[in-house]
């Protein structure tokens, strides 16, 4: 069933305020390579079965990097070997067009913290793209077990947007999620009262989750939203939106969400592209509606005096 006119506007009303938090998963990461679109998971994947020289046929969708690891070992390699090998093939890939998925999402501009669950840096390029024109000033962090990087204290006041890496990012240091190992490493870690990025939790417990093609399956989508409220997801509160193919046919989320997160909003009329493409055509249609503004007329404070007894409090 379509979603209707009070879903999209309860949902632009909350991004309009600055109370939305996008979780941008793979799938908005559709790039243009030579073999034509493919998620940047594939074409990675690929790229890393010719660098350890394992077969790249039958990879499965949305887990073909950890297919390529899973076949290295079982020649009996070390799956240390695969970090520096995705090293290597992402620096390769870093010409890649910026998809438009995530272009459109970087214009709407009440974004300001996104969290993205891939290693990869197309979000960061997006945003800079986007809205700085190409220069690197958009914020950067990543999250590690052993590397606990946190929102900056006064992350409110910055000016910039910011791109955190839940799941790490590629770097000279192995500091990211490469494997289904590490992910179950990662949510494990990220549950420690001791190694979690509380700042950024006590932000996305505030702010609605828009989650976006993450591909984690029902469980570990459960239990990010779970983290991030920081209570039982039957305790209500403010709404969450998840757009993702997979979770949408999940009969088994879609029944538990409607049990015990009636709050959660699950988008089904298309995956996380057709979402982010609706949700962007709608957010400029409201630009497009507003009041056009003179920057050149400043307000007259001096026009009308302020009488005693005019200005009134509410609370």
């Amino acid at each position: 069933m379509a979603e209707t006119g009070v879903f999209w506007d309860a949902l632009l009303q909350l991004i309009s305020e600055g109370r939305v938090v996008p979780v941008v998963g793979q799938d908005l990461t559709v790039v243009e390579t030579p073999e034509g679109p493919e998620l940047l998971c594939a074409y990675l994947a690929r790229r890393l079965a010719e660098y350890l020289g394992v077969s790249a046929e039958n990879l499965t969708n949305g887990s073909e990097i950890n297919d390529v690891a899973c076949r290295h070992l079982a020649q009996g390699n070390s799956v240390e070997d695969v970090y520096p090998a995705l090293i290597k093939v992402s620096s390769d890939a870093a010409a890649l067009p910026i998809p438009e998925p995530l272009r459109q999402l970087a214009e709407i501009r009440p974004f300001t913290t996104f969290v993205t669950t891939t290693f990869d840096s197309l979000l960061l390029r997006a945003l800079n793209q986007s809205r700085f024109g190409g220069q690197p000033k958009t914020l950067q962090l990543a999250y590690a077990p052993s590397e606990i990087e946190d929102l900056p204290p006064n992350f409110k006041t910055l000016t910039v947007p910011v791109v955190y890496h839940l799941f790490g990012k590629v770097s000279a240091t192995p500091t990211f999620a490469a494997t289904h190992e590490d992910i179950v490493e990662y949510f494990h870690a990220l549950q420690s009262e001791t190694r979690r990025p509380n700042l950024l939790f006590d932000e996305l417990n505030r702010q609605s989750l828009l989650v976006l093609g993450s591909r984690f399956g029902g469980w570990l989508t459960r239990f990010l939203m779970r983290m991030a409220k920081q209570q039982r997801l039957s305790a209500g509160g403010k709404n969450d939106y998840i757009a993702d193919a997979d979770l949408a046919g999940d009969k088994n989320l879609v029944l538990f969400l409607k049990s015990f997160s009636r709050s959660t909003k699950l988008y089904s009329s298309g995956g996380a592209v057709e979402f982010v493409a609706e949700l962007h055509r709608r957010w400029k249609e409201k630009e497009r509606n507003l009041p056009a503004v003179d920057p050149g007329v400043q307000p007259d404070a001096t026009a009308v005096p302020i009488e005693p007894g005019a200005v009134f409090l509410s609370y």
